[in-house]
């Protein structure tokens, strides 16, 4: 004791004889190791959720309540203007149930949809099937998925001594489809699977039979052992030991089926690129992944179309049987690729963006260059994070043959023209909600699958109605054929920048939505202050006082001039305006 006194009092004298500011540097140091370390354990607990896990998630249960509403909004049916039409949105909230306090937690996505007779089938994350007509008409089916090993899966996960990390919401169902050839009739599912006992993960696809005769899914009754293993890719993958030890958000298993029995399959890198991984063994021909591969239903070979893919996230079949695929880029260079068989589109040694730190792909060309393998038709700079995709028959005139991609980090849908072997353009519809897939369904809608749990069904609505209307107006005004002109003049020069359809507020406030709202209201982002500070609705008044001089009732509008400074002209328009409001 004596001996631990006098050490203690000898250290203690050394310390006081350390200077001040190095004493302080010491001192913050100490700190911040302890912060690290409760950050670290902080991460670990949230991780992998054991531990106080569920006591925590119950605290940030009741503390985020008021904000997750602000967060991850549910879509409600609406419009959404384009350019060639307006997309009628009907919404509906799939019942899957997921989180164990009824939330989705982070990454518990994924999922694929097909049709089967009057039904839209959806494969959720927790290998449930939904069947649904409409936003209103969402049905749990009584067809179970086939099992993908996650109980192993999450066992391991759970076990603080593997040795590796593990994300528990990557593992995952990534697509289903319907397929109806001389060879087989069925559902097919393509999956992440994981395999206990040897501790390693395959892309599967597994088949449900279903009998000619049979038209209705209701009539459709199936667990997990009733599908048949139509495939699992080759090698078997171990746990990786850099970063997450299964990566099945990079899995791409997307499917597209071409008659008469030719399946295609997207077989992700799952992260095997050299720089989340030891080695880059996608590069290797015996290896299955990184690959687009086809699957003849008939015979059970499986051969690889092309090589040198990433994360194929979207796949469709042009008009002409060629295969599109929605790949996403890691930092910038997300890319629409046009197969030619057996060529090479580069990854990893090339890519048109950089690797996720912002540093140049290691061993790759020259930095955002693909050069020395097959380029890309179309890519987005910086990354919009592709997912689905789908080609558009059927559905409105003015997209016939264009492809419609889904974002999750963009948010909106992407409508590709697609012109003779590449893009003629890309157009970008906000949708303010991640959207994991898109399907047409056999009665022509498009169908969305959000990441919210929510499938919106689109239809195509002709932007002709409101603006064949004007001429209509024109004629019935009670006023000379020089208020007339004027009136027709000055909307002219309104319709530059306001859209006279509800909802398109993309470069001014539609005029649709104007009389009778309140000023400065709708989602247009681009108000000037002197709108914003204004209290009050758009009634008559108000807006032939707007109209008459905007600067003297909203100074520093960025409306400078009125159109018009003859009172009857204005007066045309106000009514118009009126018009408009009561034709919704």
């Amino acid at each position: 004791m004596t001996a631990f006194k006098e050490t203690y009092e000898s250290i203690l004298a050394r310390w006081n004889g350390v200077p001040d500011w190095m004493r302080r540097i010491v001192q913050l140091g100490s700190l911040a190791g302890v912060a690290g370390l409760i950050f670290l354990i902080g991460f670990q607990v949230a991780y992998r959720e054991v531990g106080p896990y569920d006591l925590i998630a119950k605290v940030d249960q009741r503390v985020t309540a008021p904000f997750r509403s602000a967060e991850r909004p549910s879509l409600e049916s609406t419009t959404y203007p384009t350019t060639l039409l307006t997309l009628v949105s009907d919404v509906g909230k799939v019942p899957t149930g997921l989180g164990p306090r009824g939330r989705i937690r982070l990454y518990e996505h994924g999922g694929g949809m097909t049709s089967f007779g009057g039904d839209v089938l959806l494969l959720a994350y927790t290998g449930d099937v939904f069947a649904a007509t409409s936003g209103t008409d969402i049905r749990k089916t009584s067809i179970t998925a086939p099992d993908n090993g996650r109980e192993a899966y999450l066992a391991l996960a759970d076990d603080p001594n593997s040795g590796y990390n593990f994300h528990r919401g990557y593992l995952r169902y990534n697509d289903l489809i319907f397929v109806d050839g001389p060879a087989r009739r069925g559902l097919v599912a393509a999956y992440s699977e994981f395999h206990g006992e040897a501790a390693c993960t395959t892309n599967t696809l597994a088949f449900l039979p279903v009998a000619n005769d049979v038209r209705d899914i209701a009539d459709v009754t199936a667990a997990g052992e009733d599908w048949e293993i139509l495939l699992r890719t080759e090698p078997c993958l171990p746990l990786k030991s850099k970063q997450l030890a299964v990566e099945g958000q990079m899995a791409g298993g997307r499917l597209a089926f071409q008659a008469p029995s030719t399946l295609y399959m997207t077989s992700g890198d799952y992260h095997l690129d050299g720089m989340r991984s030891e080695g880059a063994p996608i590069a290797q021909t015996d290896a299955d992944y990184g690959k687009l591969l086809a699957i003849d239903l008939e015979t059970g070979e499986m051969t690889q179309v092309s090589t040198g893919h990433r994360n194929m996230q979207g796949i469709a079949l042009g008009l002409g049987g060629e295969v599109y695929l929605a790949e996403h880029g890691p930092r910038g260079g997300d890319e629409l690729n046009r197969i030619v068989p057996g060529a090479n589109y580069g990854w990893p040694r090339v890519s048109l963006g950089t690797a996720y730190s912002g540093a140049p792909l290691p061993n790759s060309g020259p930095l955002g260059r693909h050069d020395g393998y097959e380029p890309p038709v179309a890519a987005w700079v910086p990354s919009v994070a592709v997912s689905g995709m789908a080609r558009v028959q059927g559905f409105h005139e003015a997209w016939e043959g264009d492809l419609i991609v889904t974002t999750l980090q963009d948010r909106a849908l992407h409508r590709v023209r697609l012109h003779e072997d590449g893009a003629q353009y890309i157009e970008r519809i906000p949708v303010a909600q991640r959207l994991r897939q898109v399907h047409q369904h056999t009665d022509g809608r498009l169908v969305l699958w959000t990441d919210n749990q929510e499938l919106v069904f689109l239809s195509a609505e002709s932007l002709s109605s409101t603006a064949e209307q004007l001429p209509a107006f024109i004629a019935s005004l009670d006023a000379s054929d020089r208020v007339k002109q004027g009136f027709e003049t000055a909307m002219g020069r309104c319709i530059e920048c306001h859209s006279l359809n509800r909802g398109d507020h993309t470069k001014a406030p539609s005029l649709a939505s104007i009389y009778g709202n309140e000023i400065a209201s709708t989602s247009y982002e681009g108000y000037s202050d002197a709108l914003k500070s204004k209290s009050g609705d758009w009634d008559r008044d108000a807006l032939m006082a707007y109209l008459s001089d905007p600067q003297d009732y909203a100074p520093g509008t960025y409306m400078p001039y009125a159109d018009s400074e003859d009172p009857q002209v204005i007066k045309a328009i106000v009514d118009y305006l009126f018009h408009l409001d009561n034709q919704f």
